[in-house]
């Protein structure tokens, strides 16, 4: 049974209610998926704040609330970065630790040449082609 944590636990830094905090949980590995029925911008800033605070690196804190979040809704069409799931791209910056959207790419808004949906993982190039096309 996969575990779900609130990611405004994280923002506040424990419960309202008195119940275990999210990111002691975190910490010990515990938790598949960071999640708000409430506050979405949580989700995010949530991620942001477990990397700075190092209790998780910046990816394990952001599958938290993508693959983990996926995997725990049973969707295994999506996720991660990966040439044929259906993936969305968000870029952002985090300047005096809020985050800011700079810009999305959405899946199903892109399409290849002949119309079908592009995953956001095929416009990517690997980090050591990257670098070797300098």
């Amino acid at each position: 049974m996969p575990v779900v944590a609130g990611a405004p636990n994280v923002l506040r830094g424990g419960s309202h209610s008195g119940n275990v905090g999210a990111e002691a949980l975190i910490a010990e590995g515990l938790v598949d998926n960071l999640s708000s029925d409430y506050m979405p911008t949580a989700l995010l800033a949530a991620a942001l704040r477990l990397a700075e605070r190092g209790v998780v690196p910046l990816h394990t804190a952001v599958a938290l609330i993508t693959s983990g979040a996926a995997r725990t809704a049973g969707l295994a069409d999506r996720g991660a970065l990966v040439p044929g799931l259906r993936a969305d791209l968000v870029v952002v910056t985090a300047e005096g630790g809020r985050p800011t959207v700079r810009m999305s790419l959405l899946a199903e808004e892109s399409r290849d040449g002949d119309g079908a949906p592009l995953s956001a993982a095929r416009l990517l190039k690997p980090a050591d082609a990257a670098t070797s096309s300098r």
